[in-house]
């Protein structure tokens, strides 16, 4: 699948946390990411059984964003 088809399906929380960063010049501290967006903390680490819930796990799962 290529990037543009995997944006196109990134939901609306998704999208905003990656404009976001690139608004920010593509990073931002996790503290101020979490406030903004949510925490990742109970999404686990095992996502081939457990898919994150999170937002920022939903883009880290598809290597979109790097905790």
């Amino acid at each position: 699948m290529n990037l543009s088809k995997v944006l196109e399906n990134l939901e609306s929380q998704e999208k905003e946390l990656l404009k976001y960063l690139v608004e920010k010049g593509g990073w931002a501290r996790i503290t101020v990411v979490s406030k903004k967006i949510g925490s990742n903390k109970d999404d686990g680490y095992n996502w081939e059984k457990d898919e994150p819930k999170s937002t920022i796990g939903k883009l880290w799962a598809k290597a979109l964003v790097f905790i």
